[in-house]
């Protein structure tokens, strides 16, 4: 069993799937889907995820009896989901808890980044209101949720933290926050009353895994200077 994995460079959460890839050494094709010129809007991407967006994982079965019995395409959407399924299939190293408190407590962290931060700084939150939504104003109600929703974040993870977001072990919510942190930055918000995450982040861009699967590395020439 292989994978295709169709993300987009920027996206956060493309990176959480490309990180857990890394850090499972699960073997990927990495197939970019452009969510700035209508790539992402076209038929064929659409078939993938109603809703036209990244990331989505393709299951590929290459077994030698798939040409006489072919089978159709396998779609997962959802990162998280993503992230869940491939825990199942290849559990080392695990990325959950295995306390049960401490990894129902990981996935509310996770959650509020996923459910609460996310959906609120998406363009697509404000592509269908009419009339069109100053830009500046977008960038002020996406910086209020990215400010409460890290502050929550922050204050339910007390407990939990020690090298990472839950003691020592890298988890799904490191996953996660990492990658908010860096949209975070791209919406200019002021960071230092977060220093706790933000010290988390810099003792997981060190590693290998995050450092691989980081954006910067897969930004294409054409999107130098995009907003």
């Amino acid at each position: 069993m292989s994978f295709r994995l169709f993300h987009y460079w920027r996206s956060s959460a493309s990176w959480r799937v490309r990180w857990a890839c890394r850090l499972k050494g699960i073997d990927v094709e990495l197939v970019p889907v452009s969510l700035i010129d209508g790539e992402s809007e076209e038929i064929k991407h659409r078939a993938r995820h109603p809703l036209g967006r990244v990331p989505v994982l393709e299951v590929l079965n290459k077994s030698s009896s798939q040409e006489q019995n072919p089978t159709p395409p396998r779609f997962l959407i959802e990162s998280v989901a993503i992230l869940e399924y491939f825990e199942e299939i290849a559990p080392a190293p695990r990325l959950l808890p295995t306390d049960p408190w401490q990894r129902a407590q990981m996935r509310a962290l996770v959650e509020l980044i996923n459910s609460g931060i996310h959906p609120q700084q998406n363009p697509s939150l404000f592509e269908s209101v009419t009339p069109p939504v100053p830009a500046e104003f977008r960038q002020e109600l996406a910086r209020k949720a990215i400010c409460e929703g890290l502050r929550a974040f922050q204050t339910l993870s007390e407990p939990l933290r020690g090298q990472y977001c839950v003691q020592d072990q890298i988890t799904f919510a490191d996953l996660c926050l990492v990658p908010q942190l860096y949209s975070a930055r791209r919406f200019q918000v002021d960071l230092s009353p977060f220093a706790a995450l933000t010290q988390i982040e810099s003792r997981l861009l060190q590693t290998e895994a995050c450092y691989l699967s980081h954006p910067d590395r897969y930004e294409p020439p054409q999107a130098l200077g995009n907003p």
